[in-house]
């Protein structure tokens, strides 16, 4: 019930960010300022009044200001940023009563995380040819075990989307499927509708969890830079996952004995050693839990589980204009028109669809530039929540205390590959007894959506399109 009214001031979160990408600029002040009327502008810096027991605009306000704010860094997982977000996540906690439900006594539950570059002294050796990493091809540093392997082989699986091949039966587990691009200027999710495309799609949904790889023209710099750089990417291995390169078509043309174009589906292609070799940096992260105790005796002992993720994507490399991302949201939401015709839009007509309106919120005021994802929606609304709801259950009536104890969790990593880690690793190490805890709510995002956004619109075969200020993501 608490939740559906969370819900309801679903407008306020809505408003405090520009979207679940990159919010606005926030900066917290020193002097607290009344809240403002629902129907103001929201102003970009603003702290609140003290919050209180109730479930109100303006406590979530003031709580999402703070967690959102630029000195959070945009809280990716394994940097400073989310360590400081946590430990306001952990000191609210403390100060509104709750006791810690972590490790050993404290609010947390430390995660082991590494980050993981690739080594460029790997080697992939095709008869007498030897192919470097970040060279020749990529491996995923997220699904994949170091140490030396020789008797590899692919199989040409053709182009993506390609129905003019013969689908040839699903490989055995451990297979390595090689793909290409989708032919330039075919229309995907076009393809997909037809009734071949659907039998492709089946079949290669059959065979991606065993493994599957792509050519590009060229390893991009970016890619190889992230590849390489051991502070790119904080991750959690799965080396049970099947094997994923990136391939030149240089390299593609060395294992199968001449260019793709030649090749049928099907075909294997020569047997190579492979050698992969990775640089780890361990890291930590971590999960905040805290506990209400129930008031029934007879029930504390039972826990209903409320979570939220704590963590978004952290800083761009690069400033980005705001209201191009705003734009880019609007131009996604616009008007009633159905979900039909606006995929009939090419990218062309988004792209300029998306310039007339950043254009005209260039007229009225200047070009706002920011680095820094906030993540004011996308997590952060959800967190800020879970903080009201434990509040107004502290601090609230004696009988309005819930009987069974409340468990606050506040996950680390969902945004970050492999994502859901945080939820995953309190599943298999629950800081409480697993058959303790009698239901969990997971919250996302609050109020995402705009005033003439229809919940259950369809925006792919696959995805309900959200919608609405008042508008709850839940999970669980």
């Amino acid at each position: 019930m608490r939740l559906a009214v969370v819900s309801a001031v679903g407008v306020a979160l809505t408003g405090a960010v520009s979207g679940g990408v990159s919010g606005a600029r926030l900066h917290a002040q020193a002097v607290t300022t009344p809240c403002p009327a629902p129907t103001s502008a929201l102003p970009l810096t603003f702290s609140g009044p003290p919050t209180t027991a109730a479930i109100t605009a303006c406590d979530l306000m003031t709580r999402l200001y703070k967690f959102a704010d630029d000195s959070m860094g945009g809280r990716k997982i394994g940097t400073g940023d989310h360590e400081r977000a946590t430990a306001y996540l952990a000191a609210e906690a403390k100060r509104l009563g709750l006791e810690p439900a972590g490790e050993n006594g404290t609010y947390f539950q430390n995660l082991p995380l590494i980050s993981r570059a690739l080594d460029t002294t790997g080697t992939m050796v095709v008869g007498s040819t030897t192919l470097r990493a970040g060279t020749d091809y990529l491996v995923s540093t997220t699904a994949a075990r170091a140490g030396d392997g020789a008797g590899w082989q692919l199989v040409y699986g053709g182009s993506l989307l390609d129905t003019t091949i013969t689908l040839f039966p699903v490989p055995a587990t451990g297979t390595v499927v090689l793909f290409r691009p989708i032919a330039p200027g075919a229309d995907g999710s076009a393809i997909q509708k037809t009734a071949k495309g659907k039998s492709w799609v089946a079949w290669y949904n059959s065979i991606k969890n065993r493994a599957s790889l792509s050519t590009t023209p060229a390893l991009s710099a970016t890619s190889v830079r992230t590849a390489v750089n051991p502070t790119a990417t904080i991750l959690l291995v799965n080396e049970s996952a099947p094997l994923a390169l990136t391939l030149t078509p240089a390299a593609a043309q060395t294992l199968f004995g001449g260019p793709l174009d030649g090749v049928a589906a099907g075909t294997p292609s020569k047997s190579f050693t492979l050698a992969l070799r990775f640089i780890d940096t361990p890291r930590i992260d971590r999960n905040v839990i805290a506990r209400l105790p129930g008031t029934d005796p007879k029930l504390r002992g039972q826990y209903v589980a409320l979570g939220a993720h704590s963590d978004h994507v952290g800083t761009a490399r690069a400033a980005v204009d705001h209201d191009s991302v705003r734009a880019a949201h609007m131009g996604a939401r616009s008007g009633t028109e159905g979900a039909a015709s606006r995929r009939q839009t090419t990218e062309d007509d988004e792209y300029d669809r998306i310039k007339v309106l950043t254009d005209s919120l260039h007229k009225l005021r200047p070009i706002r530039r920011d680095s820094v994802n906030n993540g004011a929606d996308d997590g952060g609304s959800g967190s800020v929540a879970l903080l009201e709801i434990a509040e107004s259950f502290a601090r609230g009536a004696v009988g309005a205390k819930p009987k069974r104890s409340v468990l606050f969790i506040w996950h680390t990593n969902t945004e970050s590959a492999p994502t859901l880690s945080g939820s995953s690793w309190f599943l298999e190490h629950p800081t409480v007894p697993r058959d303790s805890i009698a239901a969990e709510i997971n919250v996302d995002m609050i109020g995402r959506g705009e005033k003439t956004d229809e919940v259950g619109i369809t925006m792919t075969d696959e995805e309900p399109r959200y919608g609405h200020p008042d508008f709850v993501e839940v999970i669980g």
